[in-house]
């Protein structure tokens, strides 16, 4: 779906697809600090990952899907993991017992829905055949990206239309990835 977007200085912006600006909205019921506990005993190996095995580095954060209901582990580099921390409450984070954070609230709501987007309209998830969290070049010919914006200005140069950004199969992009994995 496009949209459009007005600056201050009174440019307009058109063509904006919706699939490149925002993610998906998804609401999942927040889970009261029992069930939490409860939940806290369920290993994580099960999960569905977005990182190799041996990738380490950033904060450790879980949440469930929402598609599938299943939770998910990821890993968020610190600066991204700071971003969420400042803007959701306390609430919604809580410490697992194998260390790492499970997203709650408002704050799993917000990583869902991009993980949807990544997971299920770039099908990433499925790409990864053999389930190691990385979407090697093989792979990628199963998966969708969206083309890189640009911005085209009009005769009257007081309005630019942003062009690009449809959903496209990977295979037909001119990217140039090894791999990708889904975080």
């Amino acid at each position: 779906m496009q949209t459009s977007l007005s600056l201050n200085s009174g440019l307009k912006l058109s063509g904006l697809y919706n699939s490149i600006t925002k993610a998906n909205q998804v609401k999942i019921a927040a889970k009261d600090e029992a069930a939490l506990i409860k939940e806290n005993e369920i290993s994580l190996k099960n999960a569905i990952k977005t990182a190799p095995q041996n990738y380490s580095s950033g904060v450790k954060i879980a949440f469930e899907d929402a598609k599938s209901g299943s939770l998910v582990s990821a890993n968020l580099s610190l600066e991204n993991f700071s971003l969420l921390r400042q803007n959701f409450d306390d609430e919604d984070f809580f410490l697992r017992d194998d260390g790492a954070l499970r997203l709650n609230g408002k704050a799993q709501n917000f990583v869902a829905a991009w993980f949807e987007k990544a997971a299920y309209e770039m099908n990433l998830l499925n790409a990864d055949k053999n389930k190691d969290a990385l979407v090697d070049k093989n792979e990628l010919s199963k998966s969708f990206l969206y083309q890189s914006p640009y911005l085209e200005a009009t005769k009257n140069s007081k309005q630019f239309v942003l062009k690009g950004g449809e959903k496209i199969p990977y295979a037909l992009s001119d990217a140039n990835f090894s791999s990708i994995s889904i975080e």
